[in-house]
């Protein structure tokens, strides 16, 4: 009874996907990530990826898992990204990195289409970091952290939401638009502000990839 989903479903062949929450009287937060069978509903698997007490107030609840060949990916605002076997719920590799408390994008009040999920490169994983205020590259098969990159305290880019990727680049949306080399988090390859006069505001409604245009 006092779990509730963190997100939005993912429908993979028999399975329905979706990170599920719980909180406790003692502030310990804890993540899972629940497979119900597609047909009639009932559970597969429930496997728990993390808790924090570290957190003051709410978890950013807008985090997505992505199915890749037989894996589940997830990154959590909790402080972990993971992956888990499909078929078993088998945690195959996770990895902590420090858990957001308050005052961080994390742990604020987001729209709806700001919606986070992890991005798979091939033999890599990029999130952003769990407090929003970097990036992350992983190993896709082991989890080893590859390249940690901050997004603070850099002119000419905005506080980030979310991820995108047309598998050339990763972008990194907030006020602005950013392009980075997927290979080499360092190199920025473009920087534009579709809303020049509104730097501080995040852009309204979600960007989209169409073939080689962000709409």
């Amino acid at each position: 009874a006092d779990l509730y989903p963190a997100g939005p479903p993912v429908i993979h062949e028999d399975r329905v996907l979706v990170l599920i929450r719980r909180e406790r009287r003692q502030k310990l937060k804890s993540v899972y990530l629940l497979a119900l069978d597609r047909l009639d509903g009932t559970p597969v698997f429930t496997s728990y990826i993390a808790s924090t007490s570290s957190q003051s107030d709410g978890l950013r609840p807008l985090t997505m898992p992505v199915v890749d060949g037989g894996d589940i990916l997830v990154s959590t605002s909790i402080g972990a990204v993971a992956c888990v076997d499909i078929a078993s719920g088998r945690i195959k590799w996770l990895q902590r990195m420090a858990t957001p408390v308050s005052s961080t994008l994390a742990t604020s009040r987001v729209r709806p289409y700001q919606l986070h999920r992890p991005l798979v490169f091939e033999d890599q994983v990029i999130s952003l970091t769990p407090d929003y205020r970097g990036l992350v590259r992983l190993d896709r098969e082991s989890g080893r952290i590859l390249e940690r990159m901050s997004l603070e305290d850099q002119s000419g880019r905005s506080r980030p939401a979310y991820l995108l990727t047309d598998k050339k680049r990763v972008y990194v949306i907030g006020s602005s638009i950013v392009a980075f080399d997927p290979r080499d988090l360092s190199r920025v390859l473009w920087t534009k502000w579709p809303r020049p006069g509104a730097r501080s505001t995040p852009l309204s409604g979600r960007v989209h990839v169409a073939g080689n245009q962000l709409l």
